[in-house]
């Protein structure tokens, strides 16, 4: 649990949750300075899946390319209508056990 704080502390320290707070395995945080977090579950069987999809955020986020915590990788950040999709890239599946956290 510390070595993952390390990585993403930012994400959980000084930060509350936001709308639309979890949508299925999404659980999302906004810093004081209005930037928001999408905390990306790992499912109990223990494989990441490719793809995030959610929806109900209280404000439009920006789409294309998106910061994970902890690596220079991006995850793409695409938008249908209401419905958000993130894809996160394979490397970055095989090596995280817990959460990824993307920057929206």
């Amino acid at each position: 649990m510390g070595k993952w704080l390390d990585v993403n502390g930012m994400a959980i320290y000084n930060t509350r949750p936001c709308l639309p707070y979890c949508c299925g395995d999404v659980r999302f945080t906004q810093g004081k300075d209005g930037q928001r977090y999408a905390l990306l579950l790992v499912p109990e069987n223990g494989s990441m899946p490719a793809t995030y999809t959610f929806r109900g955020l209280e404000k439009p986020v920006k789409t294309g390319k998106a910061a994970i915590l902890g690596t220079s990788e991006k995850a793409t950040v695409s938008r249908n209508g209401d419905e958000y999709t993130v894809s996160l890239p394979k490397g970055v599946r095989q090596r995280m056990k817990d959460a990824v956290v993307v920057v929206l």
